[in-house]
């Protein structure tokens, strides 16, 4: 089977571009803030925005909704990018006994997380609760801890569960804390 890359999923991904119609509905974000968020350097624009300016776009709106002003919802979402190229990079480069520790490492997280999520979860009205697994079924946990460790290669297993463990931590954010 040949991987993304022989493909060039990612060469195709990055000629998709959107208009800024298309992103301001997607997002839930104006047209004209996006142009500003543009002029300001903080997403590329003029030439239609890419899957990547569409996520960054997402983050920075849900940090703007958390009550952070611009330039602490641009710092929190350039760090996160950054800090998810950075692991990438790493997980590509490593030997497989490092990604062994590291995958254990990362599944042990995961199990912090769902644990502090069972007791937080109590805490929030049905309907949120419902509205969270549903982001919850979306990271696709039971798949990737079921089926993850035979059907993905360990570069990506180690990423995947990185990017579901951020993702956890993201949605702990916004639950109250268990007293």
């Amino acid at each position: 089977m040949e991987s993304n890359n022989s493909l060039g999923l990612a060469s195709i991904a990055g000629k998709v571009t959107f208009s800024t119609e298309q992103v301001a509905r997607m997002c839930g974000v104006s047209r004209r803030q996006l142009a500003y968020w543009a002029s300001k350097g903080i997403i590329p624009g003029n030439e239609g925005y890419s899957l990547a300016t569409i996520e960054k776009t997402l983050l920075l709106r849900r940090e703007l909704e958390r009550g952070k002003t611009l330039k602490g919802a641009v710092q929190t979402v350039e760090r996160r990018l950054s800090e998810r190229d950075r692991i990438g990079a790493m997980v590509a480069e490593l030997p497989s006994q490092n990604g062994d520790d590291l995958c254990r490492a990362q599944l042990q997280k995961t199990e912090i997380l769902l644990q502090q999520l069972r007791e937080r979860l109590a805490l929030v009205p049905e309907k949120e609760q419902q509205t969270i697994l549903h982001q919850v079924a979306g990271l696709h946990l039971e798949w990737l801890l079921r089926h993850g460790a035979v059907s993905v290669p360990q570069n990506g297993l180690l990423f995947c569960l990185y990017k579901a463990n951020e993702q956890l931590d993201y949605i702990l954010t916004d639950l109250p804390k268990a007293i």
